[in-house]
């Protein structure tokens, strides 16, 4: 070394040129900044992300597995769906997306199981199917005479004030269900040819209501989305007095359940008024 360089604590020539150069190139393999464990926090990181976005993605697939299954069960919501009672009175309104056509309409009143086919009646979007009379109970045991005699009436609940017809004679439980099984295969049937807004169908509270189910349970969360929009177009002026109708019964449902603080205030006093 030189006197200089033995100070500076340096090295001089091809070796110290040789070192200076190995160095650099070990440098340059390097990004600038990065250690070996950045690059496996880096490799870490992305595994992680990856890991969560498959995931969020199974999530999804999931989501609109679910989303799907409960379409294809619950294509349209059904205010009042359940296993029904009936008194006297037996009737449900179903609102279209569209108005069927004039000349189907014939055909598709044809189809509606008959207890409730004798009273069809269109208006605007809106059919309504039922017993017309007060022997919905009556007609009901006569088309399924099949599946058993009427149910018995317990003595001790019969205070003899009523006649025969009113109310009388009670369908068996086998009756009720083939009957609300038959309703129900209409509708869906019905829905793949002329889409449909929304069924709605009052609870008989003399006879003890309905047995409401999952399908009226989802469809109270189609309420705002669904029958409110209707609502504020039509409840001014009716196109129909079974669109009024139809909107009452919806209404009188969501106000009669828990979400019956999404029904806004006009909207419950235009239900409190006679229609």
């Amino acid at each position: 070394m030189t006197g200089a360089a033995a100070k500076r604590g340096g090295e001089v020539g091809p070796a110290s040129k040789a070192k200076r150069d190995g160095e650099a190139k070990r440098t340059a393999k390097a990004k600038p900044g990065e250690s070996v464990a950045a690059k496996r926090g880096g490799k870490a990181t992305r595994a992680a992300s990856g890991r969560v976005e498959s995931v969020a993605g199974k999530r999804r697939d999931k989501a609109a597995s679910e989303a799907t299954r409960v379409a294809a069960k619950h294509p349209f919501p059904f205010f009042g769906a359940g296993l029904a009672s009936y008194f006297e009175w037996g009737s449900l309104y179903v609102w279209f997306e569209e108005p069927p056509p004039r000349a189907a309409r014939a055909g598709l009143v044809r189809a509606i199981p008959e207890p409730f086919r004798r009273a069809a009646e269109w208006g605007s979007s809106v059919l309504y199917a039922g017993s017309g009379d007060q022997f919905i109970n009556l007609h009901i045991c006569m088309a399924y005479a099949a599946l058993g005699d009427p149910r018995s009436i317990d003595p001790d609940d019969d205070d003899g004030s009523f006649g025969f017809g009113v109310g009388r004679p009670f369908p068996n439980l086998r009756q009720s269900r083939a009957f609300e099984a038959d309703l129900r295969a209409w509708l869906l049937d019905l829905h793949r040819r002329h889409p449909i807004a929304f069924v709605a169908r009052r609870e008989d509270g003399e006879a003890g209501g309905t047995q409401l189910d999952a399908w009226h349970r989802w469809s109270l969360g189609r309420f705002a989305d669904v029958v409110l929009p209707r609502w504020q177009a039509h409840h001014r002026k009716p196109p129909h007095r079974l669109a009024d109708w139809a909107l009452r019964v919806a209404l009188d449902l969501a106000l009669d359940s828990p979400i019956a603080d999404q029904v806004p205030a006009a909207a419950k006093a235009w239900c409190d008024r006679a229609g």
